[in-house]
């Protein structure tokens, strides 16, 4: 009976070769989905963080727009200036360049002109703020004490953090 042996000097090990490269292939993929799923959650988070701080803003824009009703209902309309006393803006206010001023954080900060949102927010960083400003009243003005006005709301807020911010505006007309 005649056996025949391999030789081992014969393998090469092309198998191993092999499965080494197929290895470090599934490495850097298993590395890169890693790293995709990681940013995924931060725009995750930051679109929630800009999610909730637009919806900050438009609640302190709802709550200013009751709080003129309330206030012209009552016949106790606030004095508007120039110097924005308390958060009420003349339809020419000292800062010619209002328009840009609301949009540096130095404005919107506490002790300022702004009025701050009274109502409570789950998850936001600082409560909201807000400024209203008299447009005057509508055209033709035959009485402007009694005529109707138009009101430029402007409302600041942040979310989560303080890096997220929205401010929206809205004219209102009472």
């Amino acid at each position: 009976m005649c056996t025949r042996s391999h030789p081992i000097n014969r393998q090469s090990g092309a198998v191993l070769v092999i499965s080494l490269i197929m290895l470090l292939l599934l490495t850097m993929i298993g590395v890169s989905s890693s790293q995709n799923s990681g940013m995924e959650e931060r725009m995750a988070g930051n679109s929630r963080d800009k999610n909730l701080a637009f919806q900050a803003a438009e609640s302190a824009l709802l709550a200013a727009e009751q709080s003129l009703v309330t206030l012209h209902t009552a016949g106790t309309m606030p004095t508007f200036d120039a110097g924005g006393t308390a958060g009420y803006f003349s339809e020419t206010p000292t800062n010619t360049d209002l328009g840009s001023a609301i949009l540096s954080d130095s404005f919107w900060g506490e002790g300022t002109t702004s009025i701050a949102y009274s109502g409570s927010l789950d998850g936001v960083n600082n409560a909201p703020r807000y400024i209203i400003q008299d447009l005057g009243c509508m055209l033709p003005c035959a009485t402007p004490v009694t005529d109707p006005h138009n009101y430029r709301i402007t409302a600041y807020a942040t979310g989560g953090t303080t890096t997220a911010v929205a401010i929206v505006q809205s004219i209102f007309r009472i």
